[in-house]
């Protein structure tokens, strides 16, 4: 019985050393909002990213779902470290989602912005906007060998609308007029 008291021990000691640095490699795609608690009506770019950790990847396919309540307004590719687009930014207004492959030739590694998506929120409510599972990275390994991928979703919290304050309280020395 002990014999197999230690056996057992070591199984899982053996596992626990090839497994956890599997788990530990991959991707993770990222989306964040800048801001994220805003008032209905107010523009939130939501940063669609990805952490290598890592790894050297080289093509991104990417598909985020925008839930109902934040509509579309569009696609901010300035800040993007994506240099060479398969499938440009697409819009579906039907299935409410986000799509685009791009690459680096050479590939990248760390965190970094792959696209800006400018939406603004039509009601109140908390929101949470995701990447798909049907997402995926490949690794600049030559063989185009997908990425162990995981994924960080964001939340927007939305507020009421913003007051407008009547004319008469402009501070001082402002005017209503011009």
């Amino acid at each position: 019985m002990e014999n197999v008291k230690c056996k057992m021990r070591r199984s899982i000691v053996a596992l626990c050393i090839f497994l956890v640095p599997a788990m530990a490699q991959g991707a993770t795609y990222i989306i964040g909002a800048v801001p994220d608690h805003v008032r209905v009506g107010q523009e939130v770019e939501l940063k669609l990213g990805i952490d290598t950790e890592g790894e050297k990847v080289n093509v991104f396919e990417v598909q985020a779902v925008l839930p109902e309540g934040i509509a579309f307004s569009r696609f901010v590719k300035e800040q993007s470290a994506v240099n060479f687009w398969v499938k440009g930014p697409e819009y579906n207004e039907e299935n409410r989602t986000v799509s685009f492959v791009g690459g680096v030739p050479g590939g990248l590694a760390g965190t970094v912005v792959l696209l800006g998506v400018v939406v603004k929120p039509e009601k109140t409510g908390t929101y949470t906007i995701g990447i798909t599972d049907e997402s995926r990275a490949y690794l600049n390994d030559g063989l185009g060998t997908p990425a162990p991928l995981r994924f960080q979703d964001t939340t927007i919290v939305v507020q009421g609308r913003a007051r407008l304050l009547p004319w008469c309280w402009l501070p001082m020395g402002f005017s209503r007029e011009r």
